[in-house]
């Protein structure tokens, strides 16, 4: 029998600020400080990757790199055998990023992207992207935000209505 089609009103949410030496050159955010809810940390991190890691989850595949093809088609196949349908992706800007992403690999969000955009394309799984604080967002940063995707050519609009339907068209 076929595949049952994605459900498109399930999202997942996909962090793609992830980085390993052998990827990167770096541990990134596995080595994260631990953030408290007002917004500070608590000093030097506690984690010393891979052995600990800076989530409440091992990752089955390891600490990995957001950035590994390997890693991107894996994930997406994980979200298809859940029968997810979007893959809401956060985005830090073209150049930005939290902390250590900002000052050690900028733009690392978006080279993520583009190479997730590339792979959904084999994939039934849509991209939504959940456009994040990155330093310096504004209501004129975002327009160029939205427009940069245009030209990557993300074409489909999302929107959730206040009744909690969803309406798309288009389609990437």
């Amino acid at each position: 029998p076929a595949d049952p089609a994605p459900h498109y009103r399930t999202h997942v949410f996909y962090y793609t600020w992830y980085g390993n030496p052998a990827g990167n050159g770096q541990w990134l955010h596995w080595n994260h400080t631990l953030l408290k809810w007002n917004g500070a940390n608590d000093g030097p991190t506690p984690y010393t990757p891979p052995e600990r890691v800076a989530s409440a989850y091992y990752p089955q595949l390891g600490p990995y790199s957001s950035l590994d093809p390997h890693t991107i088609r894996t994930h997406l196949r994980q979200v298809e055998e859940m029968d997810a349908g979007v893959l809401v992706v956060s985005w830090w800007g073209r150049t930005g990023g939290d902390g250590q992403l900002e000052r050690d690999a900028p733009g690392f969000t978006d080279r993520v992207l583009l190479r997730l955009f590339e792979e959904a394309e084999q994939t039934a799984v849509r991209i939504a992207i959940h456009i994040e604080p990155y330093p310096g967002r504004s209501a004129a940063s975002v327009v160029e935000d939205v427009r940069y995707f245009i030209k990557l050519g993300f074409s489909s609009l999302l929107r959730v209505r206040a009744d909690g339907d969803i309406a798309t068209e288009g389609g990437r």
